[in-house]
């Protein structure tokens, strides 16, 4: 019988990289949803880019920017506004780049919540941003089999948007383990993704954490040689 796979992908990833491609072809019915993510890329529709586009406080101060520059030439209040709005936005940038990230990031677990409610997988496989997305479907109960999160950036993800629901997220992901197999696969030598992140995950959790040497972040040495499709097997053994 054909194992079924639900994979959600990376920060600057898509429904058809190298992970998905390896487990088709060594027989894995995969489904991979395009969560439309990626940082500065306006082509995709949950970008963090478009996210800061969407906030009413960027939109006004551009649209007063905007105004100020269209205004009669060398107006001094025009150009006066202009500096203003602009330099509000560059003093706020920090703040602005969390609220994006957020709004970015819950829109990426509404599209992989759409997924897993038609998906019949039989594990859920998440990478990196994906493997964060994957986590907050397990903590919130949208996903009840077994789950594989490789490099997940679960507490990066919390760090750069500022979530203030931290703990509750992680007091949800203790319960699902606590009651189905998660486990999070991690290179000690990732350099975008601590390693020390999944350490504490899985010292408040139930989660099975296994170092590898797998390639660094994208843990392609893990993937291509055979790694993922053990790891696979065993948890939904």
């Amino acid at each position: 019988m054909t194992t079924r796979v639900l994979f959600l992908h990376g920060l600057e990833g898509h429904p058809n990289g190298s992970k998905v491609r390896y487990l088709r072809k060594q027989g894995f019915e995969v489904e991979a949803p395009d969560m439309g993510m990626g940082m500065f890329v306006w082509g995709r529709r949950h970008s963090v880019l478009r996210s800061l586009l969407r906030l009413h406080e960027v939109r006004g101060a551009l649209l007063i920017a905007v105004l100020g520059v269209l205004a009669v030439p060398w107006n001094p209040l025009a150009l006066c506004a202009t500096v203003v709005s602009l330099g509000a936005l560059v003093s706020r940038r920090d703040h602005l780049f969390a609220a994006a990230l957020s709004r970015s990031f819950d829109d990426c677990v509404r599209v992989a919540a759409e997924a897993a409610s038609r998906s019949e997988a039989d594990v859920l496989v998440g990478s990196s941003w994906g493997g964060a997305v994957a986590a907050e479907l397990l903590a919130s109960g949208r996903w009840t089999k077994p789950a594989l999160l490789l490099a997940p950036a679960m507490g990066r993800v919390h760090r750069r948007a500022r979530r203030k629901d931290a703990a509750e997220r992680i007091q949800g992901l203790a319960l699902a383990a606590s009651q189905l197999p998660v486990r999070v696969v991690h290179d000690p030598v990732d350099d975008v993704v601590p390693f020390a992140d999944s350490v504490m995950l899985a010292a408040q959790t139930p989660v099975a954490l296994v170092a590898v040497e797998g390639g660094g972040h994208r843990l392609l040495e893990f993937v291509h040689g055979g790694g993922i499709d053990e790891a696979i097997g065993e948890l939904i053994a």
